[in-house]
């Protein structure tokens, strides 16, 4: 109610109303922002750890988020438009463009959400490019393994490679 008493001489009940709910967005949408960046953490641990072994859990754990975070932003994109005519921006107003019309308290409490969100963009995206990398890396391990085991000649230690006749008289 603090916050109501601020602002109150220049918002209506309604303009307060919605600049609550648009920050409670933007908050919803850190929060899954910040989920996603644990669940990224805990991909590329597991990959570190036991290779390849969890990755169809882990990447859907991690689908799961992104699609959560992916929901909180359509959520937040609705209820800019529907806080833009209130405000006189247009409805494709990005956060900075919020943050720079809404009046105080809210117009730093909206960049400090955003503020917020890029800092966990970037953290996922570099979380994703090192999670990329280590995959990248067992790929090729596996890779490589595979073609030693699967190459025409494979090491003898300078013997002939045994016949397959004789491998088999060997046996019986």
């Amino acid at each position: 109610m603090q916050r109501h008493a601020e602002v109150s001489d220049q918002l209506d009940d309604l303009q307060v109303v919605a600049m609550e709910e648009a920050a409670a967005t933007i908050l919803a949408e850190a929060e899954a922002a910040a989920l996603v960046e644990h669940h990224a953490a805990a991909l590329g641990a597991l990959l570190a750890q036991h290779g390849a072994r969890y990755l169809a859990l882990a990447t859907s754990e991690l689908e799961e988020t992104v699609e959560a975070l992916t929901r909180a932003g359509d959520l937040r994109r609705s209820v800019v438009c529907g806080l833009a005519p209130l405000l006189g921006i247009s409805l494709e107003a990005t956060l900075a463009d919020l943050a720079a019309a809404a009046p105080p308290p809210y117009g730093e409490r909206f960049l400090e959400l955003r503020l917020r969100l890029l800092q966990l963009r970037e953290r996922i995206t570099d979380l994703g490019d090192a999670n990329t990398e280590l995959l990248g890396r067992r790929m090729t391990l596996i890779s490589e393994a595979l073609r030693e085991v699967t190459a025409e000649e494979s090491p003898t230690y300078g013997r002939p490679a045994p016949t397959r006749s004789r491998f088999v008289r060997g046996v019986l």
